[in-house]
């Protein structure tokens, strides 16, 4: 329904534009019989193409050509001058080869110049009168050739002339300067794009119907000129845009096609809201099962509508941020568009939305524009931003949106509604993915950045924002160090730890060092132990008790543990002991080069979001895993290094790191801290976790992965190997760790008989079980990267290859995108993440039927999702005629299950669930066991059996065992999930840092980013706040 706010009538319309063509050819067609009506007073008509020649009368010197005005067609007769009422020409007209359209005189002679120089002609036509003249060429044009067949125009072209806007082709034709093939093929290419990028958008019908007799078209412009005026004044504010050389209105669809496109998605969420509204009334009110049926279908609209949405907003955005980003960074973006270091920010900044006064904002205006060029310009940041946006600094903020259309238009926080009357709102940078842009500036831009803003606005008001000033004058050249100590010494604005330093050789780079007794310290000193032990607000009883039953569960699993010793000796209170976990792994750096970042963290904490979403109520003596909560605020970073520090001629770093970090422990493990009320605190390591690769390298493993045979030696014999696991001798001659699918595999036998460490272990000094090589028990597999990133994707590489196969398609390619829309529908259902655009063998690394196929990517979460749609497909479809698909639908089944009890479970878990998650997971061995003999049978390459499965081995069998002593610690706590993320972000500070002194860089931000989050959390509370 089309109507305008104000106006006196109404008027029914099939579409939007079909009313705005209407109303433009009414006014058009009045137009020009007024001015046909004029050209009859003032001249005769004939076809030509004339070119004026200006000479002055009195010198006969030639005007100069910018004084001369452009060549115009014009309908002139040079057999009859009339003389015009209104002035005398004083110019010489001379006409040049007129180009007839029908029969002419050729005999006819042609008038001497000096002849037409003293005869009088008419003025020269009005400029209004101007503009439409190319009309009249264009419909001759269009018109049927009986005769010359060769002149015909293109039924493309009279289709556009027939529904265009005539004007626009009128003003292209002027532009390509009356050359026909030039204009049929810029118009040919324009008309391609436009179609390309047409919307069509179908309005509602009026409820009120047009009288009888009356004529739609007459009233028209007055409903349409609310929406006349509206489109003016937006075509207005973007004049500078569009007014280039060359350009015509065509050249605005893009523009047209966005604005559109907006529309679009505001009606889209309005209808959406209604849909809602309607689907929440009929199941308040109704309940019969016609209602029901009715619900689905409505639903489903409704989903479908949110999905067009989606993808709606997503093509709107990109088209907003197209030219900003491109294919150019944002430096170059800003020096081609005038924000570089020598543009003036008043050439590149237009007038502010709002101006109270206009009198006095024109006359500061005027005032800059004769003022001179300042010394001290305004900073690169202000006048890129300015120059993107086109408005002057008033007040921005910046921040990240998945939505930005309902983050301006909703009503409830929208900007657009919102009482500050935000005027504009501008996608600077799209990611494709989130949380991709990295908006980190290293500190000598930022002191460059504070030194211009102070230099615009004076000391004296900048003096209004603390440290401002004390930043300006800070030395770019060593800015990193230099903010640290403003940040840190002055504003204390990072967590106060003092750095301590590894003992290195003389010359080599300081490495900081944050040793665990001060963050115990630190979080004693504001109150903060209750992170430890996994509660949200400080309560010393509960955590008391909490620690107590902690320990009393773990003495049944592990009664020859020295802790308990001491604690009947009273040389230590088990209610002030807190559990802790060792954890070392490599991020990427600069040139995606390594960085090692270790940490220590708590064994309890507030829970994984699952169990948080279906628990209703928490025990007293709550005990869950550490996964919820900023990575900054409960994990503790102990020291970060890049790998030239601790690799080739300085491997030694390496060892005086893992001595530290053993001292460490063993110190806070025996002495501990004290507060100032004297009460003392412990914490003692039960594990060090990690990936395979850091357990190899951290304990000195001599059994490890790496010993893997993958060839026959030169002769084709079988290599002899020394064994994969530090647990058992699994690998070696005779003891098969392929050997998953029992429970009494032959490596059981060999359980802890072998030393695995290749020289004495540094970590040795840590409290552990007494008795030979029951340190490697110290060292724990993860389940993380064993299954999620390890035996799943070998699993899922091979079910997606068979199921692959039962797709219709001759191609392998088109079968995969078969699959593809499968997964994607059934994601789109129930609401899981996708992760990726499309199932292909190359994500499977299924080159070819030779290969064993396994999972491609790094997304522990893609691996869930993909087990989920398994197991969904399984259970809904029969597979009872293809036995490897059959098996490992049943695999599926399995690993969803033992996956869901312990991500739905605490710290410990009952026997009969520590029971349940092993006999899952024995199945889920069993049936992928199973499915490996079969494909090996028929000689396929399915099911790959690597030393990841023989780490689930351990893992399952391990809880097994414990199960039959009491509550069993879940095999998720030593997940490192939470960890990833903690190294991800410290690698990411890394790379925005110098690699002089990375490590101490990265220290120096770590404890400034640390520092915001503890306050915004709470733990931390500033004086004045």
């Amino acid at each position: 329904m089309v109507s305008v706010p104000g106006s006196s009538k109404r008027w029914s319309c099939s579409t939007l534009g079909d009313g705005i063509d209407q109303v433009q050819m009414q006014k058009l067609e009045a137009q020009e019989a007024e001015l046909v009506r004029q050209l009859e007073e003032t001249t005769y008509f004939s076809d030509g193409i004339v070119e004026l020649d200006f000479r002055d009368q009195t010198s006969g010197n030639e005007v100069t050509p910018n004084q001369r005005p452009v060549a115009t067609p014009v309908r002139a007769d040079a057999s009859d001058n009339v003389q015009s009422p209104e002035s005398e020409v004083t110019d010489t007209l001379v006409v040049v080869t007129p180009k007839a359209h029908g029969p002419s005189d050729t005999s006819a002679p042609t008038t001497p110049v000096s002849d037409v120089a003293a005869t009088p002609t008419p003025s020269a036509p009005t400029k209004a009168a101007a503009a439409y003249r190319p009309k009249g060429m264009l419909d001759r044009m269009v018109q049927p050739k009986s005769k010359r067949r060769e002149l015909e125009a293109p039924e493309w072209l009279k289709e556009e002339w027939k529904n265009g806007d005539k004007a626009a082709i009128a003003d292209l034709l002027r532009t390509c300067n009356w050359d026909k093939d030039a204009f049929l093929n810029e118009l040919l290419v324009i008309v391609k794009k436009k179609k390309s990028f047409q919307l069509t958008v179908d309005e509602g019908w009026h409820s009120e119907e047009v009288e009888d007799g009356s004529d739609p078209t007459s009233d028209l412009g007055t409903d349409f000129a609310g929406l006349d005026a509206a489109t003016k004044r937006q075509t207005d504010k973007d004049k500078g845009n569009f007014d280039q050389p060359g350009m015509t209105k065509y050249m605005q669809d893009g523009w047209t096609t966005k604005e559109a496109l907006k529309r679009v998605l505001s009606s889209m969420i309005s209808k959406s809201g209604k849909l809602r509204s309607l689907a929440r009334e009929l199941k308040k009110n109704y309940a019969d099962s016609a209602t029901s049926e009715c619900l689905k279908n409505l639903e489903l609209q409704i989903k479908n509508v949110d999905s067009q949405y989606d993808s709606c907003n997503e093509a709107w955005a990109k088209g907003e941020v197209e030219d900003f980003q491109g294919e150019e960074n944002a430096k170059k973006y800003y020096d081609k568009k005038g924000g570089g270091d020598d543009t003036d920010p008043d050439d590149t900044q237009t007038k502010p939305p709002k101006a109270k006064h206009k009198k006095e904002k024109n006359a500061k205006d005027k005032d800059k524009k004769t003022k001179k060029e300042k010394k001290n310009k305004p900073g690169r940041t202000i006048r890129g931003m300015s120059a993107a946006i086109g408005e002057e600094p008033l007040i921005f903020k910046f921040g990240f949106t998945h939505n930005p259309i309902w983050r301006w238009t909703n009503p409830i926080y929208g900007y657009a509604t919102a009482r500050e009357r935000w005027s504009n709102m501008l996608i600077l940078h799209y990611g494709p993915e989130p949380y991709t842009p990295a908006m980190l500036a290293s500190c000598a831009a930022v002191i460059r950045t504070a030194r211009d803003f102070v230099a615009d606005v004076g000391e004296c008001s900048a003096a209004k924002s603390g440290g401002l000033i004390n930043l300006s004058k800070r030395d770019p050249k060593n800015g990193e160090r230099d903010c640290h100590r403003l940040m840190t010494k002055q504003c204390r604005l990072a967590l106060p730890l003092k750095k301590r330093y590894l003992k290195l050789r003389d010359g080599d780079p300081k490495i900081p060092f944050l040793r665990f007794r001060d963050w115990l310290s630190m979080m004693l000193l504001h109150n903060c132990m209750h992170i430890l032990v996994g509660l949200v607000r400080p309560d010393h009883d509960r955590e008391h008790a909490i620690l107590t039953a902690f320990w009393r569960n773990f003495e049944l699993q592990e009664p020859t543990h020295p802790i308990f010793e001491r604690a009947r000796n009273g040389e230590i209170i088990l209610g002030r002991t807190i559990p802790v976990l060792l954890h070392g792994d490599e991020g990427r750096s600069k040139k995606r080069s390594a960085f090692l970042v270790t940490n220590i963290h708590s064994v309890l904490g507030r829970g994984v979001e699952v169990e948080l979403r279906t628990a209703s109520r928490k025990h007293y003596l709550k005990m869950l895993p550490n996964f919820m909560g900023h990575s900054y605020t409960n994990r503790f970073l102990a020291c970060a290094m890049h790998k030239s520090a601790y690799t080739g001629k300085k491997s030694y770093v390496f060892d005086i790191l893992l001595e530290r970090l053993a001292a460490e422990l063993a110190h806070v493990s025996s002495t501990g801290v004290t507060d100032r009320f004297g009460t003392q605190w412990w914490a003692v390591c039960v594990g060090i976790v990690g990936d395979w690769p850091w357990l190899q390298k951290s304990g000195s493993l001599e059994r490890s992965f790496l010993n893997a045979t993958k060839h026959r030696s030169a002769a084709g014999a079988p290599r002899v190997c020394r064994g994969i696991c530090h647990l058992c001798a699994a690998g070696q001659p005779g003891v098969p760790f392929e050997q998953v699918g029992t429970r009494h595999p032959t490596w059981r036998n060999t359980f802890l008989q072998q030393s695995p460490f290749s020289r004495p272990s540094p970590f040795q000094v840590l409290p552990h079980a007494p008795g030979e090589n029951q340190l490697a028990r110290l060292f724990h597999f993860d389940l993380f990267h064993c299954f999620h990133l390890g035996l799943a994707k070998n699993y899922l590489g091979s079910m997606i290859a068979l199921l692959s196969q039962r797709e219709p398609g001759t191609s392998i390619d088109t079968r995969f995108e078969q699959l593809t829309a499968k997964y994607l529908g059934w994601c789109s259902t129930n609401g899981r993440p996708a992760h990726v655009q499309r199932l292909t063998k190359e994500m499977i690394n299924w080159v070819s039927t030779t290969v064993y196929p396994t999972g491609g990517w790094h997304k522990g979460d893609l691996s869930t999702s993909l087990l989920l749609w398994v197991e969904s497909r399984f259970l809904s479809e029969d597979w009872s005629d293809d036995d490897l698909l059959f098996l490992g639908g049943e695999a599926a089944v399995a690993a969803n299950k033992f996956i869901r009890i312990l991500y739905t479970s605490g710290v410990w878990l009952c026997s009969s669930d520590a029971a349940e998650v092993a006999n899952y997971g024995f199945r889920f061995l069993r049936r992928y066991s199973d499915c490996a003999l079969r494909a090996f049978q028929r000689n396929l390459r399915h099911f790959v059996i690597q030393p990841k499965a023989h780490a689930m081995h351990h893992l399952f069998l391990s809880m097994l065992e414990a199960s039959s002593l009491g509550p069993v610690m879940s095999i998720l706590c030593t997940s490192v999930q939470q960890d990833e993320d903690y190294i991800g972000r410290a690698s990411r500070l890394s790379r925005h840092v110098s690699e002089t002194h990375i490590s101490e860089r990265v220290c120096d931000r770590y404890l400034q980013s640390a520092y915001a989050q503890w306050v915004k959390i709470g733990y931390i509370i500033r004086a004045g706040s």
